[in-house]
């Protein structure tokens, strides 16, 4: 075997991609879609979870990708929503690994190493893409021995959100990372959601967040697994007021 590692940041087309007139469609619907009643949102950001560094597998082993938008309406109100299957997805170095138009990645047993990991689609201003990896070696020294069914991490996303007059409101997800390639859970439901400061910004207990005066504060989701274990997840909300 040999054994490579590159990271990249150009967009190459999947060897798995969708027929055009399925992926032109598909890219269509992720770009605008209506999300609550007549609201129609614009996809302005993407995020892969597992990130980079969470996900080390065996060849020939398995690893499930998740891609999440972030779509926001007239710069007021943003929600977060899972795009795994209207996304296209590629591999850096398909001899290392491929990946299948709903994110399941198999290992081959080539090349040992680190290959990206890109989801592309297209937004409202434009492609927007995201990026993580995948290391593939055998042994997976980081593999956890945490239950394949039990998060190892929780992760909100997006990690981050501005907002810009009081009243707005954001909707982020609290997504559980499944270990050694399992893939993902939202959680977004089961979590306690809390602000460190409410005189900035609010948060129920169904995740959403309101914007109440300028300022920093920290969102917290927490879950308690059912071995015992305490998961947080956190997100920075910056309430800048517009000139």
């Amino acid at each position: 075997m040999f054994r490579f590692s590159a990271k990249v940041t150009s967009f190459a087309r999947s060897t798995t991609a969708r027929g055009v007139a399925v992926a032109a469609g598909l890219w269509l619907f992720a770009a605008t879609v209506p999300l609550t009643g007549c609201i129609s949102r614009t996809l302005t950001q993407l995020t892969i979870e597992p990130a980079y560094g969470d996900t080390c597998i065996y060849p020939g082993a398995t690893a499930q990708y998740e891609a999440y938008g972030v779509y926001t309406e007239s710069g007021h109100a943003s929600q977060t929503k899972n795009l795994t299957d209207y996304v296209q997805w590629s591999v850096t170095f398909p001899a290392m690994a491929t990946i299948n138009s709903s994110g399941l990645l198999t290992a081959g047993y080539v090349a040992l190493g680190t290959s990206n990991i890109v989801a592309s689609t297209e937004g409202g201003f434009g492609v927007v893409r995201a990026t993580s990896n995948v290391e593939v070696e055998d042994p997976c020294t980081s593999t956890s021995a945490v239950s394949p069914t039990s998060p190892s991490l929780l992760r909100v996303v997006p990690a981050s959100a501005s907002l810009t007059n009081a009243g707005d409101t954001e909707q982020p997800l609290a997504i559980g990372i499944l270990p050694a390639g399992h893939g993902t859970v939202d959680l977004s439901s089961k979590v306690s959601w809390t602000s460190s400061n409410p005189g900035v910004a609010t948060v129920n207990a169904s995740g959403i967040i309101r914007a109440v005066a300028p300022g920093t504060a920290i969102i917290t989701a927490r879950e308690t697994t059912a071995d015992g274990r305490v998961l947080t997840g956190t997100q920075t909300v910056v309430f800048q007021a517009a000139q």
